[in-house]
């Protein structure tokens, strides 16, 4: 993404990448999956199923290829990332904040080994490190983020945020939220009566830039929604929250990234209906209208 922004170039980020073989899903990492992306305008796809440290980490390398083959940067999925962002001890991982420092640098000094594994791949445009976390991942992202741009300068380090419409829970704890024992206690992410969504997303906002010093800041939203008997709703986070990133940018000169709505009726998510072509367009109007420097496909995929 960086490389594009300073060139003055606005990408098309795409999510997610076409899938690797799960289940009864057949694989579509082959350059002619590849190839109707690029043809469709992606400049950068972004890593999901296929996972550098997991059993599917052959298809990493084989996307980086294809990648390659027809122009498109890759930003690859590591799941190491997992062992920065965890908030409770697990069969897998120790709380982050719970390593001693001896175990902080074997992470470290593992995180740079695999990064060095697919770091000179021609079409390696970064590292797809989170999607969003919360407020106490944030620490562990910090430094990531470090051992990251000494092993990969000039690479993105790609997080995306959420959107302000999520609960106590998910401000500060991320997706660990499910976790019946997370319950928030960071009173600014509390919800108050006469206290705006976006007030409490500016401490979230405020805190990921002290902690990691982003180079851009990167959201999803889904703003065409059926609300109630409404089926045509229209959420003000369309123009509320690229309004709110554009101010920022202009007092500390961190540019933002926005995610389209291309789709909806997404598992989980009943309430985000499909937009229309008009409303696509207007999607895709709006964060221009503000200044967005990269604009991403939400839930993109090539099955």
């Amino acid at each position: 993404m960086l490389e594009f922004i300073k060139r003055g170039i606005i990408p098309i980020g795409a999510y997610c990448a076409p899938q690797c073989p799960r289940g009864e899903l057949k694989n579509r990492v082959t350059p002619e999956q590849y190839r109707i992306a690029k043809d469709c305008g992606v400049d950068i796809m972004y890593g999901h199923s296929e996972v550098v440290g997991t059993p599917t980490e052959e298809y990493v390398f084989e996307a980086l290829r294809c990648c390659e083959e027809v122009g498109i940067k890759y930003y690859v999925k590591d799941v190491i990332a997992l062992e920065y962002l965890a908030l409770e001890d697990s069969e897998k991982y120790k709380s982050y904040k719970e390593l001693t420092a001896e175990e902080k640098a074997d992470l470290n000094a593992r995180f740079e080994k695999s990064l060095k594994r697919y770091r000179d791949y021609a079409a390696f445009g970064g590292i797809t490190f989170s999607d969003e976390p919360g407020y106490d991942s944030l620490d562990g992202i910090a430094e990531a983020k470090r051992v990251f741009e000494k092993v990969c300068p000039g690479k993105t380090f790609y997080v995306n945020m959420y959107p302000y419409y999520i609960t106590p829970e998910q401000y500060q704890y991320g997706y660990f939220c499910n976790s019946a024992k997370l319950k928030a206690d960071i009173e600014e992410f509390k919800v108050k009566e006469g206290v705006r969504n976006i007030t409490r997303y500016e401490y979230l906002y405020d805190g990921f830039v002290k902690k990691v010093s982003p180079e851009f800041f990167s959201y999803d939203a889904y703003p065409f929604v059926i609300l109630g008997s409404a089926d045509t709703g229209v959420h003000e986070i369309l123009w509320e929250l690229p309004q709110f990133l554009h101010k920022k940018e202009e007092n500390n000169g961190i540019p933002f990234a926005a995610f389209l709505q291309v789709g909806g009726k997404w598992e989980g998510m009943s309430n985000v209906r499909i937009p229309t072509e008009g409303e696509v367009n207007l999607g895709v109007s709006v964060p221009l209208l503000y200044g967005a420097k990269c604009l991403q496909i939400g839930r993109a995929s090539c099955r």
